[in-house]
């Protein structure tokens, strides 16, 4: 993973990446040493029930839907990070 690599403070993953899928990824990025305690916040246009709690389930540390205004990520974003402080 470049996450891997780069180390970041957190990480923004929208479902529709390819090839493997965001829920197999934000799993993946969660069960790797390195990265579990990375927050971890999924940015959608998916706006289902099941696809949030699917997203939660695979280890997403908050679920955004698309739009939403940059003040509601920041604060969202703050929020999750202190969950790790």
């Amino acid at each position: 993973f470049a996450a891997k690599k780069f180390q970041p403070d957190v990480i923004f993953l929208d479902l529709n990446i390819s090839p493997c899928g965001g829920f197999a990824l934000c799993g993946e990025l969660k069960s790797d040493d390195h990265l579990k305690r990375v927050p971890l916040i999924v940015l959608t246009a998916r706006s289902s029930q099941s696809d949030k709690i699917k997203a939660l389930e695979s280890g997403a540390d908050d679920y955004v839907e698309k739009p939403f205004s940059s003040n509601e990520l920041k604060a969202r974003m703050k929020a999750v990070i202190r969950s790790y402080s």
